[in-house]
């Protein structure tokens, strides 16, 4: 009986530290940058796939805070960086590779970005 006691109180111990190792990591995690980099790139292509599959001509403003900038330099890949922490580069492939739809993109933009759909022609540009 006694033995019981003490495997129960062991094993709320070893619970109690796995679910602090466990919470640790994911709070490090939601302050990575790297974490952040990747939701925003997945956001920015969630977004392109969205405006790409719109029957119709549209406008999207999407506002990229400060220190993140978004890079289009090829059809279906949006690219998110940091000016502070230029090691890690987070890259999506945002849509399947479709030859009827033209794509125009700049290079780098930062703060607020417009999505131009006009016909089968995609525009990204900053809004100024």
């Amino acid at each position: 009986m006694d033995t019981r006691i003490y495997f129960w109180m062991g094993y709320s111990v070893v619970a109690i530290l796995a679910f602090l190792t466990v919470f640790s990591l994911m709070n490090r995690c939601a302050d990575d940058v790297a974490f952040e980099q990747e939701f925003l790139a997945r956001d920015l292509a969630l977004l392109e796939s969205v405006v790409l599959s719109s029957p119709y001509d549209l406008d999207v403003e999407y506002s990229l805070s400060d220190p993140y900038y978004a890079v289009f330099n090829e059809p279906c890949t949006v690219g998110v960086n940091d000016e502070n922490n230029p090691d890690h580069f987070a890259v999506i492939d945002s849509c399947a590779a479709n030859t009827d739809i033209s794509t125009h993109f700049g290079s780098q933009v930062s703060g607020n970005i417009l999505f131009e759909k006009e016909g089968n022609e995609l525009g990204v540009s900053k809004l100024e």
